[in-house]
């Protein structure tokens, strides 16, 4: 994961937490992280799109189901 992240992304980064928390009703500083946690690595994987974080914010990445050995 980079370290930095362009004016651009952090506005984008900050907006989605923010609206995330609003709809949660909660704002306090584990949420925040949480959430921000939660989107950071898709911004970094080149994820813009505000709807998408926002859902991956509130939602969390679906998981993905490896197949059982037999």
């Amino acid at each position: 994961m980079r370290n930095s992240f362009d004016p651009q992304e952090m506005a984008l980064l900050v907006e989605v937490v923010d609206q995330a928390c609003l709809r949660l009703g909660n704002s306090d500083d584990s949420t925040r992280a949480v959430i921000a946690a939660r989107i950071l690595g898709h911004v970094d994987e080149g994820k813009r799109d505000f709807a998408t974080l926002l859902s991956l914010a509130l939602y969390g990445a679906p998981r993905r189901t490896e197949p059982h050995a037999a």
